[in-house]
């Protein structure tokens, strides 16, 4: 989790560089919630980037022209952006060139403006997305993948491995992403 500075949070007026920023591991899986965060904190991100075998963006500030940066969206190399904004939205959100910096960089980017509702299931080995519309993408983990982007930063994959579903196996994270912001909550396998 990353947060301004204690001094920052006595500001009389909150913008949107003091939103917490949430990053939910579950096993090989990571979703990064930024909120509305500007380039400043951004920048900050780029530094704590640990690679997940699989990551999910949800699209910062809701694609807006000023999110989003290159260097960001290289940092976190996602597979999934998932942008939540309002269909015809006053603000033209997301930024064309944001998605199209998400699209370069490899991502598959759900947008709730055009795909309604967004639910993404994980059982930290492997994504399941749904749109309301009907689109539908399953990811699952690829080592080879993870270590290649740990290599990149300088970290070398073990060998040893760790059976996550031994220990969490009657759970699993749920992430609703819709126009107006997004609910997690933790569910039954069932």
């Amino acid at each position: 989790m990353w947060h301004p500075p204690a001094p920052d949070w006595e500001r009389p007026r909150v913008r949107n560089e003091d939103l917490v920023v949430l990053e939910v591991r579950w096993g090989d899986v990571s979703v990064l919630l930024p909120g509305d965060i500007g380039a400043e904190v951004e920048r900050d991100l780029t530094t704590g980037a640990a690679p997940a075998a699989l990551q999910v963006v949800k699209v910062p500030h809701h694609g807006s022209a000023g999110s989003s940066s290159t260097r960001f969206v290289e940092a976190w190399r996602p597979d999934v952006a998932i942008v939540s904004a309002g269909r015809a939205n006053r603000f033209g959100h997301p930024a064309p060139d944001v998605v199209r910096r998400y699209l370069d960089a490899g991502a598959a980017v759900f947008n709730t403006a055009d795909e309604g509702a967004i639910t993404l299931v994980t059982d930290g080995h492997t994504i399941d997305i749904r749109t309301m519309r009907g689109r539908t993408l399953r990811l699952k983990t690829n080592r080879s993948a993870l270590g290649s982007r740990l290599s990149a930063l300088g970290f070398r994959l073990s060998d040893e491995t760790v059976d996550a579903q031994q220990s969490s196996q009657s759970l699993r994270p749920v992430l609703y992403v819709l126009p107006g912001g997004f609910h997690f909550l933790q569910r039954g396998l069932a």
